[in-house]
Protein backbone atom coordinates (compact mmCIF):
# COMPACT_ATOMS: atom_id res chain seq x y z
CA UNK A 1 0.00 0.00 0.00
CA UNK A 2 2.80 2.44 0.88
CA UNK A 3 4.45 1.92 -2.49
CA UNK A 4 1.14 2.64 -4.21
CA UNK A 5 0.70 5.83 -2.16
CA UNK A 6 4.15 7.17 -3.07
CA UNK A 7 4.30 6.11 -6.71
CA UNK A 8 4.27 8.50 -9.67
CA UNK A 9 1.06 10.58 -9.70
CA UNK A 10 -0.58 8.85 -12.66
CA UNK A 11 -0.27 5.43 -10.92
CA UNK A 12 -0.82 6.59 -7.35
CA UNK A 13 -3.42 4.97 -5.10
CA UNK A 14 -6.07 7.60 -4.50
CA UNK A 15 -5.79 9.28 -7.89
CA UNK A 16 -9.52 8.60 -8.22
CA UNK A 17 -10.36 9.92 -4.76
CA UNK A 18 -10.21 8.90 -1.10
CA UNK A 19 -12.71 6.07 -1.60
CA UNK A 20 -10.07 4.25 -3.62
CA UNK A 21 -7.74 4.30 -0.61
CA UNK A 22 -10.52 3.28 1.79
CA UNK A 23 -11.30 0.24 -0.38
CA UNK A 24 -7.68 -1.02 -0.30
CA UNK A 25 -7.36 -4.47 1.30
CA UNK A 26 -5.24 -2.98 4.11
CA UNK A 27 -8.41 -1.36 5.46
CA UNK A 28 -10.65 -4.44 5.19
CA UNK A 29 -13.02 -4.44 8.16
CA UNK A 30 -12.27 -0.83 9.07
CA UNK A 31 -15.38 1.08 10.15
CA UNK A 32 -15.04 4.34 8.21
CA UNK A 33 -18.61 5.44 9.04
CA UNK A 34 -17.91 5.58 12.78
CA UNK A 35 -14.30 6.75 12.76
CA UNK A 36 -15.21 10.07 14.42
CA UNK A 37 -16.90 8.22 17.31
CA UNK A 38 -13.84 6.14 18.21
CA UNK A 39 -11.30 7.02 20.88
CA UNK A 40 -7.73 7.37 19.65
CA UNK A 41 -5.41 4.55 20.79
CA UNK A 42 -3.06 7.15 22.30
CA UNK A 43 -3.99 10.59 23.57
CA UNK A 44 -0.94 12.67 24.55
CA UNK A 45 -1.03 14.77 27.69
CA UNK A 46 -0.17 18.28 26.60
CA UNK A 47 0.62 20.95 29.16
CA UNK A 48 1.38 23.86 26.82
CA UNK A 49 1.32 24.88 23.17
CA UNK A 50 5.08 24.29 22.97
CA UNK A 51 4.97 20.79 24.49
CA UNK A 52 7.41 18.50 22.69
CA UNK A 53 8.10 15.59 25.05
CA UNK A 54 6.57 13.12 22.60
CA UNK A 55 9.06 14.00 19.86
CA UNK A 56 12.47 12.44 19.54
CA UNK A 57 15.49 14.68 19.79
CA UNK A 58 17.91 14.69 16.90
CA UNK A 59 21.01 16.50 15.80
CA UNK A 60 20.16 19.16 13.26
CA UNK A 61 22.16 19.10 10.06
CA UNK A 62 22.40 21.32 7.02
CA UNK A 63 19.65 20.35 4.54
CA UNK A 64 20.73 18.50 1.42
CA UNK A 65 20.25 20.46 -1.78
CA UNK A 66 20.92 18.33 -4.86
CA UNK A 67 22.67 20.07 -7.75
CA UNK A 68 20.59 21.36 -10.64
CA UNK A 69 20.86 18.79 -13.45
CA UNK A 70 21.34 21.51 -16.08
CA UNK A 71 23.87 23.78 -14.37
CA UNK A 72 25.34 21.22 -11.94
CA UNK A 73 25.21 23.96 -9.27
CA UNK A 74 23.43 23.79 -5.93
CA UNK A 75 20.37 26.03 -5.81
CA UNK A 76 18.86 26.76 -2.41
CA UNK A 77 15.24 27.74 -2.28
CA UNK A 78 14.85 30.66 0.09
CA UNK A 79 11.51 31.20 1.83
CA UNK A 80 10.31 34.78 1.71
Amino acid sequence: MIRKLISVPENRLGINGAEEIKKHQFFNGFDWKNIRNKTAPFIPEVTSSSECKYFETFKETEPFYPPNKVTNKVERKVKK
